[in-house]
């Protein structure tokens, strides 16, 4: 290799790393610039113009929400409506001794369970739905009275 190349190379070579890790682009100047540099002595010194590339639109810096995060966030909140419920029944004396399981899925919360009267029901249903943010709510509690046996 010819040793007049051999400094310019490598000084553009290090001009370019020291560019490229500040993040600097090469434009048509650059380009050029460096074809001159690198031809110098030779013969030959043609210069082709770099293709030019379409504008980048302008990126917002803040990334959009993620369908993962929207899910995170709704089952966080389906666990917040079913612990507010649950903390209303352990007030309430009838609803506390009732087997009712809460369950919430997409702010719709599910009832299960045995309760003795239809009032327990109907109370566990209304604290249900008067809970912030339940969009609805289904009750599948089953009314199954005490069966009180005759005296013998």
């Amino acid at each position: 290799m010819n040793t007049n190349l051999t400094k310019p190379i490598c000084a553009l070579l290090t001009a370019a790393l020291a560019l490229a890790a500040l993040g600097c682009k090469p434009t048509a100047e650059t380009d050029r610039s460096a074809v001159e540099i690198i031809t110098a002595g030779t013969q030959h010194t043609s210069y082709t113009e770099p293709a030019r590339q379409p504008a980048l639109p302008d990126v917002s810096p803040v990334p959009p929400m993620k369908s993962s995060d929207a899910a995170m966030n709704s089952i966080l909140e389906d666990a917040e409506i079913t612990r507010q419920i649950r903390e209303k029944f352990d007030k309430d004396p009838e609803l506390q001794a009732a087997n009712i399981l809460v369950s919430t899925k997409d702010y719709v919360v599910l009832l299960e369970g045995i309760v003795r009267k239809p009032e327990t029901s109907m109370r566990a249903q209304q604290i249900a739905e008067e809970t912030p943010k339940v969009l609805s709510v289904i009750n599948r509690l089953q009314v199954m009275p005490i069966a009180i046996s005759p005296a013998d």
